[in-house]
């Protein structure tokens, strides 16, 4: 499957050279839900051939993603549409930002664990969700931004 999704994207547009555009940073930076349900078409024609494309093993074998990994942002992949969205920042946090400060930016959480926060977000015709995943350290490791009811 990852070998024919790499062959298909790189015939498609020529290889693997580009990023999300800047006119599509800011609104990720604000609120990049709105590429949660985005069809393999649509993110193609917005944003160009990924940079790299790889595969993410999930507990389960049908919980195996194929991802396309563009400049600060992943995209997770289910049945051609995008169910997942990994970040280095977004919605007023980065990568390295201590847990303190994400309360304080986010507010109360919907789950909290000790490793990660869950919060909730607008929906957009489907329930969203934020997970904040933070380090030993209690410093922000990972965000997700993806549709719970996958």
């Amino acid at each position: 499957m990852l070998v024919t999704a790499f062959l298909f994207f790189s015939g498609l547009s020529g290889g693997f050279a580009q990023t999300a555009p800047a006119a599509a940073g800011q609104d990720l930076l604000q609120d990049p839900s709105w590429l949660v349900g985005a069809t393999l078409q649509s993110i193609i024609t917005q944003f160009g051939s990924p940079l790299a494309v790889y595969s993410v093993r999930g507990p389960e074998s049908w919980q195996d993603d194929v991802v396309f990994s563009y400049d600060g942002i992943d995209l997770y992949w289910y049945q051609n549409r995008v169910w997942q969205i990994g970040l280095s920042q977004g919605y007023g946090i980065k990568k390295g930002d201590k847990k303190e400060a994400v309360l304080a930016i986010l507010g109360e959480p919907l789950i909290q664990e000790e490793s990660y926060l869950v919060f909730r977000l607008p929906s957009r015709g489907w329930p969203l969700r934020l997970r904040v995943s933070f380090s030993e350290q209690q410093v922000v490791q990972a965000l997700f931004v993806y549709r719970p009811d996958y």
